[in-house]
């Protein structure tokens, strides 16, 4: 319970004579809390004690109730600035980031650099520690360093987002990803029957299992789960990018050896188990993209037989490029490791 009531808080908006003593009312974080909330008078946080302006509650409980203030949370954030710990000023400027998205200011972006010379440093720091450890169970359990972000930030969950956040863009950072959902499920469906937080989480798990649990009870995967809707949206139009690159290579070469564009598909649908391919073939023709002679080829015929080794080959190399991961440099400050997933049959 509150050691005031609701009518010294009217009484004190009001100017009116009070059954406390207003110094300490106005050192009191609750009680000026309340009396800002209610009266929205930016005016009375000058009459606020000198300690209480640099009481990070206290200010935090500001930025909320003047969210859409910017001047004014610029300026009480910036005369408590000086006073506080790192932890404490890092806290202030995710709210401040936060709130004030859609403000392009550069007092904004000096705190998002500073944020971001916070969060790598941090992360150096940490690192630098865990590839110090002799014991490769415990070095496993510290992943890419999390859990000691968890045990630093205890009471800071606004960091531990940011941390968790920043973490998982860093890890998909040079991953195409599109490509590797698709390597990862052949029908868009299956994403579904996993769950996208639930597919992000498993993907992240051999990096660092706190990080993997953190993330799927929380919403910093939001953005990162957007893009994967976007690229479920668009999972049938890569899979026809991808019959129609196929079956280009398969008209080109039947082009040039002057033969059966459709012999070849049909040999190519069956090796690589590609119906679909046969099915975009009778579009294409039905359409008249394409145009194919009647000739038939023979499969017995050892020249033929080099031929479809020879267009195998050819295509097998092009779905190789699908397979495999983009190669990057893998550097030690960096957190970035190839994924790789087996395909959902």
């Amino acid at each position: 319970m509150p050691k005031y009531i609701k009518s010294d808080i009217l009484n004190y908006i009001a100017g009116n004579e009070l059954s406390c003593d207003i110094d300490i009312l106005e050192a009191d974080s609750s009680f000026m809390l309340e009396v800002l909330k209610l009266s929205k008078d930016k005016h009375i946080y000058n009459l606020c004690d000198d300690t209480l302006k640099k009481n990070v509650i206290f200010i935090e409980g500001l930025l909320d109730i003047f969210k859409c203030d910017f001047e004014f949370c610029y300026s009480v954030v910036n005369y408590a600035i000086n006073d506080l710990d790192e932890a404490e000023k890092m806290n202030l400027y995710i709210i401040m980031i936060n709130n004030f998205k859609k403000i392009y200011d550069d007092r904004i972006n000096k705190m998002k650099l500073t944020l971001n010379i916070f969060y790598h440093d941090t992360l150096i720091s940490y690192m630098a520690y865990i590839d110090k450890l002799k014991n490769p169970k415990l070095k496993k359990e510290m992943g890419i360093g999390f859990p000691i972000i968890l045990h630093e930030y205890e009471n800071k969950p606004l960091i531990k987002d940011y941390f968790a956040y920043r973490m998982l863009e860093d890890l998909y950072e040079k991953i195409d990803l599109e490509k590797q959902i698709h390597l990862r499920f052949k029908h868009k469906e299956d994403i579904y029957k996993i769950g996208i937080k639930k597919y992000i989480s498993n993907s992240i798990y051999g990096y660092d299992e706190y990080l993997a649990g953190y993330i799927e009870s929380s919403n910093v995967s939001e953005d990162l789960e957007r893009r994967i809707k976007r690229i479920i949206n668009n999972f049938d139009n890569y899979e026809n990018e991808k019959l129609e690159v196929i079956l280009e290579l398969i008209t080109d070469y039947a082009c040039d050896k002057m033969l059966s564009i459709y012999s070849f598909t049909k040999y190519i649908s069956i090796e690589f188990n590609i119906p679909e391919l046969l099915t975009l073939y009778n579009n294409m023709v039905e359409n008249r993209y394409i145009y194919d002679i009647e000739e038939m080829l023979d499969y017995n015929n050892p020249k033929t037989k080099r031929m479809l080794k020879e267009l195998k080959s050819i295509v097998f190399k092009y779905l190789k490029t699908l397979e495999e991961p983009d190669s990057y440099i893998v550097e030690e400050s960096k957190l970035i490791r190839i994924t790789k997933f087996k395909r959902c049959k």
